[in-house]
């Protein structure tokens, strides 16, 4: 498949045609394995652009340009304050990104997007006080314990600067979402859905890409360079 720009109005009439429009208070958000599969050919291989994306540095507390660190990988996940599976697997998101803390060649992004749900206060104070409301009858997403009226839970947030992007980066129906990104923004694997209870399908995934992606360096390597053409 080509390599495209991923023009939001475009993409976003396509996801609307292929995705179930969101339950956002409760479920995973998608009407099923179909949607999910439909999610995944509608984005992999198109290119990704941060250039409206901003990230909040919790020291400096300014906000500042999505930076690339040189990674193989960009983790991006898009979250919004409004959909419950998407903070829901917030806390193994946690435990992933502290497992791979110490690789380069990974970087994390937690987006929150579409904006019109997520606004850039809202996305601060989140971040120092991750609290939401849960159903008497359900217990707290990563096993936390509830809050003293028992209607509530504290979450566990990634160690990472949060960010949020000014135009939606992939339509504003599709949550929760998680994109593997290489060097170029290309996407390289969607996975549809929360990750809440499928952690280990990340992982595996991530190590699988950077295989993949340290197979193809391989290879370009070993292509010989074409001689640079005579002046006429």
């Amino acid at each position: 498949m080509a390599i495209q720009e991923l023009r939001i109005a475009r993409t976003a009439g396509r996801l609307c045609g292929a995705i179930v429009v969101l339950g956002l208070l409760g479920g995973t958000g998608f009407g099923g394995v179909r949607e999910e599969r439909a999610a995944e050919a509608v984005l992999t291989h198109q290119r990704l652009s941060f250039a409206g994306v901003r990230q909040w540095q919790r020291k400096q507390k300014t906000w500042v340009p999505l930076q690339r660190t040189g990674t193989k990988v960009l983790v991006v996940n898009l979250w919004s304050k409004l959909c419950k599976p998407c903070l829901g697997e917030l806390p193994p998101f946690g435990r992933i990104a502290r497992a791979w803390r110490n690789r380069p060649e990974v970087q994390f992004a937690f987006i929150a997007d579409p904006p019109n749900q997520t606004s850039l206060q809202e996305v601060v104070e989140f971040w120092q006080r991750p609290e939401i409301s849960v159903p008497l009858d359900k217990p707290c997403p990563g096993n936390r314990m509830p809050l003293g009226d028992g209607t509530g839970c504290m979450l566990e947030v990634p160690d990472v600067d949060p960010a949020r992007s000014d135009a939606p980066l992939v339509g504003p129906t599709l949550r929760p979402l998680t994109l593997l990104v290489d060097s170029h923004n290309v996407i390289r694997q969607v996975l549809a859905g929360s990750i809440e209870e499928r952690a280990d399908d990340l992982d595996a995934s991530l190590k699988h890409l950077l295989a993949i992606l340290q197979s193809e360096d391989k290879d370009r390597q070993a292509q010989p360079s074409r001689p640079a053409r005579a002046p006429r």
